[in-house]
């Protein structure tokens, strides 16, 4: 019996910050689903890998939501 594990599967994440994107921001976090809500943007989408994930933090970062 063998059993297959993949190490490398893509994770769903959500990711809340303060401020407001608009759609035409999708391309730049690579096709995540962007919703705003209560002065609240919400990222959600897969992420490929840890690497990945934090590309998309440091995107985030790079437009001075990290407060």
């Amino acid at each position: 019996m063998t059993t297959k594990h993949s190490w490398y599967t893509s994770e769903q994440y959500q990711i809340k910050f303060k401020g407001v994107l608009g759609n035409q921001w999708c391309d730049w976090f690579e096709g995540m689903t962007i919703e705003s809500r209560d002065g609240m943007t919400i990222l959600t989408g897969k992420v490929a890998d840890q690497a990945a994930l934090h590309g998309l933090l440091d995107r985030i970062h790079d437009l001075g939501r990290h407060r």
